[in-house]
């Protein structure tokens, strides 16, 4: 997942031209439980602190991480986080959608604080769905496989919970299930008079706060309406993420 990324400049004069500058790098919008960079450098002064901390905005009624870094000119100091979903929920109850960052500096020789409101996402991960046929008939059943994977392509361990979906859109199976050194599993039993057509639908999501869902589909015929090249078992991969889908 790609995101652009926000340059602070801020430099701060008092009618002297070799006042100190600034710099921080953060990206423009935090994924949540995924590794995030904010970098510091500075100019004309050496071997001073920085303070960097996240807080919830606009409340402020939590530090969500903080980190001092002494730095000095011309240097670049990284300091690397994760905000954890199931953190970001104020008082009430309700979800945290803005953070603030921030960088303080008591120093004598430059004293300063800036602000910076930032954007969450929730939409942290992929998830894969696959089923071991595109084409079902009455009786049989259909097998699935859900693959959860971190921001960086591993698998995460972060619980999943998948819906069975008929063409009408009602839940005909429901299962909540974790990663445990093996993907995902699940199972499903057609009736001997199920609805055809091609929309019935697999639906996996996260349930820690995050948003990222995948839907997958397959499709119920009659028997005598099953093409040969429908009897050929398939494994299709189908992703979807911030109203993408893929299948391959």
């Amino acid at each position: 997942m790609r995101l652009s990324v926000i340059l602070f400049f801020f430099l701060d004069f008092l009618m002297v031209y070799s006042e100190p500058i600034y710099f921080i790098t953060a990206p423009s919008v935090f994924r949540l439980d995924a590794p995030e960079t904010v970098s510091v450098s500075i100019s004309d002064i050496d071997n001073i602190s920085i303070q960097l901390y996240i807080q919830d905005h606009p409340a402020k009624e939590k530090t969500l991480y903080e980190r001092t870094v002494t730095i000095s000119s011309g240097e670049v100091k990284k300091t690397t986080f994760i905000l954890q979903a199931s953190d970001l929920q104020d008082s009430d109850g309700n979800t945290i959608q803005y953070v603030s960052l921030v960088a303080k500096s008591t120093d004598r020789r430059f004293i300063f604080e800036k602000e910076k409101v930032i954007l969450l996402s929730r939409q942290s991960g992929y998830i894969f769905i696959q089923t071991d046929k595109p084409v079902y008939t009455p009786n049989q059943e259909v097998r699935i496989r859900v693959i959860p994977l971190d921001e960086v392509r591993r698998p995460s361990t972060v619980p999943v919970h998948i819906d069975i979906k008929n063409p009408q859109g009602v839940i005909v199976q429901r299962k909540n299930a974790t990663y445990h050194g093996s993907f995902i599993t699940d199972r499903f039993q057609l009736p001997s008079r199920p609805f055809y057509g091609n929309n019935w639908t697999v639906e996996a999501r996260f349930t820690n706060g995050l948003e990222t869902e995948t839907v997958a589909t397959f499709e119920v015929k009659e028997y005598a309406e099953i093409a040969l090249n429908d009897l050929v078992p398939q494994m299709p991969l189908q992703y979807s993420n911030i109203g993408s889908t893929v299948a391959v």
